[in-house]
C-alpha cells in the first residue's frame, strides 16, 4: 500500500461501522456519482466523478469481505489512527493520612489507538512524587508501571494534585487526593446528676381524704364533662374526656372503679394518677377506648343519607355469562355518527367497588380505565367517538370484586361531511383489461391489469409515473377513491420518506401538467403540482391514519372549487387550497426507485 486510501473517509464512514452501514453508505455513494445524473455536468466533473466511483467501488470491495477487512483495518491502524493514552486506575485516593506519614502506590500507563512516537508524563514533586517507572512488557514499551509516593501534611484536610500523561499530542489526566486523618475531639464533660426530689406528701390525712372525696363526688355526677380531671390539675386528660363525653358513659364509669380501686389500695392520690406508670397507662388506654366508643356512638346515631338515584336501564343486549343476580348495561343512543358522546348506564354492581370499563374500536384498539360505583352498586359513564372511525363498538363493563362483566355493542356511522351524495360517474375494478387504462412496457416502467388490479413497476427511475383515463372525462368539481397497495425495499423513512410512493391524479391535462395526491409506505403524505420537479403545495409530512408497510390504505380526495380535501380510511387527512386548479382529467401515479403499486376499487363520483 505504497498509495494508501483512507476507505472509511473516502465512504464517510466510521472504522467501526457495520456491514449494513457500509453498504447504505456505497449504494449512496453510486447513487451520487452516477453518470446518469452527471448529465449536463462538464467534462473534467465527469472524469473526477468516474474516477471516485472507481475508488468507491474498490473500497466496497475491500470493506464487505471480513478478512480483506480485517488486513486494511491493521495497516490503516499504523497508518491513520492516532494514540490514545490509557490510565488505569483513573483516580487514586489516599485516605486517613497523618502528618509525616508516607505511603506508595502504582498506576499503569497503556495504549488504546495506534502507533506513537513520544511518551510523557508530568510529576507534581510536592506531596505527591514519582519514585519509579518500568515496562511491563518484553518489548520495553506500553504499559507502563509509575509507582508515586504521597506524603501526610498538616495543612487541610483535603489535598488534590493532577499526574498529565500523553502519548504524542494525545493527553489524559490522572486525579490523586489526599485526605488527612482529622484530630481527635475532646469528649464533652457528663453534667452532673441532679437528683429529683420525690413528690411531696400531704401532711395530715384529713386532707388526703378530703381530696378523694371531692373527686368521687366531681367524677360521678360532672364526670362526663371531665371536672375530677380538671379538679386533679389534669387538663390534658379533661379536655380529652370532655370532647368524648366520657366515651359515653366507659371512662366515667371507668374514673370512679379507678377512684375506689385507690382507696382500697390506700394509694395517695395525686401520686398515683401523676406520677405512678401503671396508672399513666391506664390514662392512655382509657382514652383511646373511650374516643373509639365516642366515634362508633356518634357514627350510629347519624342520619343515612340516600344514595342517588340509579340511572334507569334498558333491556340488556348481551351478556357474557349467565348470573343469578346480573348486573345491567344499557346505552343512548344505540347508533349515531362520527363524534356522538353515547352515555352507558350500569347497576347491579358491588357497592362503592372498581368497575373497570373496555371500549374496543372497529379497528381491535381497546382503551380501558376504571372507575368506583355509587353506594347502589350502579354507575353512569360517557364515551366520546370524536376522532374516531365508523363502525361497530364493543363496550364491555366487569366488576373487578365478583369477576361478573357485561358487553354491549353500538353503531357509529360516518359524519355528514364523508357520505356521497353526488352519482358515480365511473367505477373500476381492475377486472376489465379495456376500462381504459394505459398498459406500457419500457426500460423504467411497467403498468399492467393483474389479478383484479392495475399495477405500476418503477425499475430504474426516480422520476413520478402518471396514467391518465380520459375515457372518464374531464371535471371539475369531482370526488374520487381508490385502494392504494404498495410494496418495495425498505429505505430508512427519514431520508426516503417521499420514496416509493402512489397516489392520485386530479385536474391533468396530460401525463406532465397535472396534480398528484401522494401517499408513501413510510407513513407520510403530499400534494405535488406536475412531474417536472415543480414545488410541492403540500410538502411530506407525517400521519398516523396511514398503515405503514405492505398494507391497504384508501385514498379518497374532494375536490370543490379551487379547495382539495384529503381522506385516508375514511379519516379527514388535510385541506389544500389551489389556486391555479382548472378542469382535467384523474388518474393514478407511483414513484420511487424498485417499488410497486397496486390500485383497486377506483371510483369517481360528479354531479351533473
Amino acid at each position: 500500500m505504497a498509495d494508501f486510501e483512507d476507505y472509511y473517509e473516502l465512504l464517510g464512514i466510521s472504522p467501526e461501522a457495520t456491514a449494513e452501514e457500509i453498504k447504505r453508505a456505497h449504494r449512496d455513494k453510486c447513487f451520487i456519482l452516477h453518470p446518469d445524473r452527471m448529465q449536463g455536468a462538464p467534462d473534467s466533473a465527469k472524469k473526477r466523478a468516474e474516477k471516485e466511483l472507481v475508488k468507491v467501488n474498490q473500497a466496497y470491495d475491500v470493506l464487505k469481505d471480513s478478512q480483506k477487512r480485517r488486513e486494511y483495518h491493521a495497516e490503516w491502524l499504523k497508518r491513520k489512527a492516532k494514540p490514545k493514552p490509557v490510565v488505569k486506575p483513573s483516580r487514586i485516593r489516599f485516605s486517613n493520612m497523618v502528618p509525616g506519614q508516607i505511603k506508595i502506590t502504582s498506576f499503569v500507563i497503556g495504549n488504546a489507538g495506534g502507533p506513537y512516537t513520544k511518551i510523557w508524563f508530568s510529576n507534581p514533586d510536592s506531596w505527591l512524587r514519582v519514585i519509579n517507572w518500568r515496562s511491563t512488557s518484553t518489548s520495553g514499551e506500553l504499559p507502563l508501571e509509575v509507582e508515586v509516593e504521597a506524603k501526610g501534611l498538616n495543612l487541610r484536610t483535603t489535598h488534590t494534585e493532577y499526574i498529565r500523561v500523553k502519548l504524542d499530542e494525545e493527553e489524559v489526566t490522572l486525579k490523586v487526593e489526599l485526605q488527612m486523618k482529622p484530630a481527635p475531639q475532646p469528649r464533652p464533660a457528663k453534667p452532673p446528676r441532679t437528683q429529683i426530689p420525690p413528690p411531696s406528701m400531704p401532711q395530715k390525712k384529713v386532707a388526703v381524704d378530703q381530696q378523694w372525696f371531692v373527686t368521687l363526688v366531681l367524677s360521678i355526677f360532672l364526670g362526663f364533662l371531665g371536672a375530677d380531671r380538671f379538679y386533679l390539675r389534669q387538663y390534658r386528660w379533661g379536655c380529652w374526656k370532655l370532647l368524648t363525653l366520657a366515651g359515653i358513659g366507659l371512662w366515667w364509669l371507668a374514673d370512679i372503679a379507678c377512684l375506689i380501686y385507690i382507696k382500697l389500695r390506700r394509694h395517695n392520690l395525686s401520686a398515683a394518677l401523676n406520677f405512678k406508670p401503671r396508672y399513666t397507662k391506664y390514662n392512655k388506654a382509657i382514652a383511646v377506648s373511650a374516643s373509639i366508643c365516642f366515634a362508633a356512638t356518634l357514627f350510629s346515631i347519624l342520619p343515612s343519607t340516600p344514595p342517588p338515584p340509579g340511572p334507569q336501564s334498558l333491556p340488556p343486549e348481551e351478556f357474557s355469562e349467565p348470573y343469578s343476580v346480573e348486573p345491567t348495561v344499557s346505552i343512548s343512543p344505540m347508533t349515531g355518527p362520527v363524534g356522538t358522546r353515547f352515555q352507558v348506564a350500569c347497576s347491579g354492581f358491588t357497592t362503592a367497588g372498581s368497575v373497570k370499563a373496555d371500549v374496543t374500536n372497529p379497528r381491535g384498539i381497546s382503551s380501558s380505565k376504571t372507575f368506583n360505583a355509587f353506594l347502589d352498586g350502579s354507575l353512569a359513564l360517557s364515551i366520546d367517538t370524536a376522532g374516531g372511525n365508523p363502525g361497530t363498538y364493543v363496550c364491555s363493563v366487569q366488576d373487578v370484586t365478583t369477576g361478573k362483566s357485561k358487553r354491549i355493542r353500538f353503531e357509529v356511522t360516518s359524519s355528514p361531511g364523508e357520505n356521497q351524495s353526488a352519482p358515480v360517474k365511473f367505477d373500476d375494478t381492475f377486472d376489465n383489461p379495456s376500462s381504459g387504462w394505459e398498459q406500457r412496457t419500457d426500460q423504467y416502467v411497467e403498468s399492467r391489469y393483474e389479478n383484479g388490479e392495475y399495477n405500476i413497476l418503477i425499475s430504474n427511475t426516480d422520476n413520478p409515473i402518471v396514467r391518465l383515463n380520459k375515457s372518464a372525462g374531464k371535471y371539475d368539481d369531482f370526488t374520487t377513491e381508490v385502494d392504494v397497495i404498495q410494496t418495495g425495499a425498505n429505505y430508512p423513512t427519514s431520508r426516503y420518506r417521499g420514496y416509493q410512493a402512489g397516489g392520485l391524479v386530479f385536474w391533468a391535462q396530460d401525463e406532465a401538467t397535472c396534480y398528484i395526491c401522494y401517499i408513501s409506505r413510510f407513513g407520510s403524505y403530499s400534494v405535488q403540482q406536475g412531474t417536472r420537479g415543480d414545488p410541492p403545495i403540500k410538502t411530506w409530512t407525517n400521519s398516523s391514519y396511514i398503515k405503514t408497510g405492505n398494507n391497504t390504505n384508501r385514498l379518497k380526495i374532494v375536490c370543490k372549487g379551487r379547495e382539495l380535501k384529503v381522506y385516508l380510511n375514511n379519516n379527514e387527512l388535510d385541506t389544500v387550497f389551489i389556486d391555479s386548479g382548472t378542469t382535467g382529467y384523474v388518474g393514478l401515479a407511483a414513484q420511487g426507485n424498485n417499488s410497486q403499486v397496486r390500485f383497486d376499487n377506483f371510483k369517481l363520483y360528479a354531479s351533473e
